[in-house]
C-alpha cells in the first residue's frame, strides 16, 4: 500500500495528468512525457524502502472442499488467485512479471499449478504462454467452482499447468 506524503503527491500526479488525457486537454506524448517525469521523481523519493504495488494468492486450502479433487488431479497442487497491480503501475508488464515469479516458485514445491480466470480476461494470453491449459468441465471443477462460489460454465474457465 503506498503510504507517505510523497506516494499521494505521485498518485494525484498521475490522476490529474489522466484526467487531462481523457478531458483532451494533452496529447499521448505530453501524457507520456509527464507520466515518465512524475515515476522518475517517485522512484528518487522510494529508493532503498519497500513498497507494494502488486500481489498475487497463491494457496492450496481451495482444494480441501472438493471431494473430487485429489482423485482426480492428486494431492501436490497449488492454486493461484487474485493477481493484482495498483492502477497507476498497469501496463508496464509487473502483473506480467509478478505471475510468472509465483510460478517459477510454486513449481519447486509443486505438481500442478491451477487458476481461474473470466472467460473474457486478456490474461489469457500470458497464462497460456506460460504453459497453462485449459481444463475440461468434469466433477471436480464443478467441485472447485462451487467451493470458491463461482458459476460453472463459460464465464469461468480453470486453467492447469503440469510441472
Amino acid at each position: 500500500q503506498l503510504q507517505t506524503p510523497d506516494d499521494a503527491e505521485f498518485l494525484s500526479g498521475l490522476r490529474d495528468s489522466e484526467a487531462a488525457l481523457k478531458a483532451g486537454e494533452t496529447s499521448e506524448a505530453e501524457f507520456g512525457s509527464k507520466r515518465r517525469e512524475i515515476e522518475r521523481s517517485w522512484q528518487a523519493t522510494t529508493e532503498n524502502r519497500r513498497v507494494i504495488i502488486g500481489a498475487i494468492d497463491c494457496s492450496t486450502h481451495e482444494f480441501d472442499l472438493c471431494p473430487s479433487w485429489t482423485p482426480t488431479f492428486g494431492e501436490n497442487t497449488a492454486y493461484l488467485s487474485d493477481l493484482a497491480v495498483h492502477r497507476s503501475f498497469r501496463r508496464l508488464g509487473i502483473g506480467g512479471k509478478l505471475f510468472k515469479a509465483a510460478v517459477k516458485e510454486l513449481e519447486q514445491r509443486h505438481q500442478d499449478l491451477f487458476l481461474h480466470v473470466e472467460a473474457t480476461n486478456p490474461a489469457i494470453a500470458l497464462y497460456e504462454l506460460c504453459g497453462f491449459v485449459q481444463v475440461p468441465d468434469n466433477d471436480a471443477t464443478r467441485d472447485l467452482y462451487s467451493a470458491l462460489a463461482l458459476e460453472e460454465g463459460p464465464l469461468n474457465l480453470l486453467f492447469r499447468k503440469q510441472a
